[in-house]
């Protein structure tokens, strides 16, 4: 599965300019850093530019587009993002970049130019974070970089599928992990978890700014050891602070405000802030009731933001958004995602029609 990917860093040289483009989450945080090793291992410096996706839209758009034309880049490599087969052709075609995809979301097709490393290639069903596929690649190149690995794979909810890497970390920094190697363990109970929710700026407010912080802390911190050291780590906190803060303020409404559809096994949970906590809210709500869904909508002027969650994965939520969007809804709006947690955007004005095609695209529940 790695082979061309491989091939392609290697092939990484002094004179090329890289940009790398990833997900403002903490699995594509750490899948860039990762990334912008390997490169650093095969020519001496790390990618020239990473950045995330404007407006955080879920794809390469025009301000990547800028970015390549006005740095004349060479290399893009996408991580944690879904990029359609003919997207790349024209990445190539029209600028003549030389493309690299890392993902595990759902995709159209193999593309015809460019490498794209993605386990659903082989199996459409199975899950695995993006960090661990960066990481897998580094272990070519005789890399460790499992402490930068594990933080993504938590925050995305991969920690069975890397069990390996997390018993190995708690041998070696022991005071950094929980008594018991787990995914609500890891996330909630270590220090280690800590420093993964702390770099995860998908909540905060300036998310190009943290998402800059987050990739200097992974890339230029020596290790493990030396992350509350850093001036960048303690930035990032102060946001962290914040955003936990506005979760527990939020929180306090969701008992008497919260729809529940007893027949679908759903709650819809509608919310005002002005941070990006929808997704970390979901998580929070869900835990506790395995066969339910969560589904928490953001309102923040006249656009919305939609996370959804279902620990038990009884449905594909991926699949049931995607389906839900209204046909008349506004240019830009997009859903996804993959089985147990998925997405969405929208102008208000389209949520009402949103929700009553959740439900109608939900089976029964007996």
């Amino acid at each position: 599965m790695y082979k061309d990917a491989v091939e392609y860093l290697k092939g990484i040289n002094k004179d090329d300019k890289v940009l790398i483009v990833n997900h403002w989450d903490m699995d594509g945080s750490s899948s860039s850093a990762i990334v912008s090793k390997i490169i650093e291992e095969v020519r001496g410096r790390g990618a020239d530019h990473v950045m995330v996706p404007k407006d955080r839209k879920h794809k390469v758009g025009e301000g990547a587009k800028q970015v390549i034309v006005d740095e004349k880049i060479t290399k893009l490599i996408v991580v944690d993002i879904s990029v359609p087969a003919d997207k790349v052709a024209e990445l190539n075609d029209e600028f003549g970049v030389d493309v690299l995809v890392i993902d595990h979301h759902g995709f159209d097709r193999n593309p015809e130019k460019g490498v794209l490393v993605n386990p659903r290639k082989e199996n459409p069903n199975i899950y695995i974070p993006a960090s661990k596929l960066c990481n897998d690649i580094s272990k070519e190149f005789g890399m460790d970089l499992d402490w930068i690995a594990g933080l993504g794979i938590i925050q995305d909810f991969g920690t069975h599928q890397a069990m390996d890497l997390f018993e190995k970390l708690k041998r070696l920094y022991p005071n950094y992990f929980p008594a018991n190697i787990d995914q609500h363990s890891l996330a909630k109970n270590c220090r280690y978890g800590t420093y993964s929710s702390v770099m995860n700026v998908k909540p905060y407010k300036d998310t190009d700014r943290c998402s800059k912080l987050a990739f200097k802390v992974l890339t230029e911190v020596r290790g493990l050891k030396y992350i509350e050291s850093s001036e960048d780590y303690k930035e990032l906190y102060k946001s962290y602070e914040a955003v936990s803060n506005e979760i527990e303020r939020v929180k306090e409404n969701f008992d008497k405000e919260k729809e529940i559809f007893e027949d679908k096994k759903i709650v819809f949970f509608a919310f005002e802030s002005p941070f990006h906590i929808n997704s970390s809210l979901a998580t929070q709500v869900s835990v506790e009731d395995d066969e339910w869904i969560f589904v928490t909508f953001r309102l923040h002027g006249d656009e919305v933001s939609v996370s959804s969650r279902c620990q038990s994965g009884r449905v594909d939520l991926g699949e049931v958004l995607e389906k839900s969007l209204p046909e008349n809804v506004n240019e830009g709006a997009e859903a996804g995602g993959h089985r147990k947690a998925a997405g969405a955007s929208m102008d208000a004005e389209f949520v009402d029609m949103f929700k009553r095609n959740v439900l109608d695209n939900l089976p029964d529940v007996k």
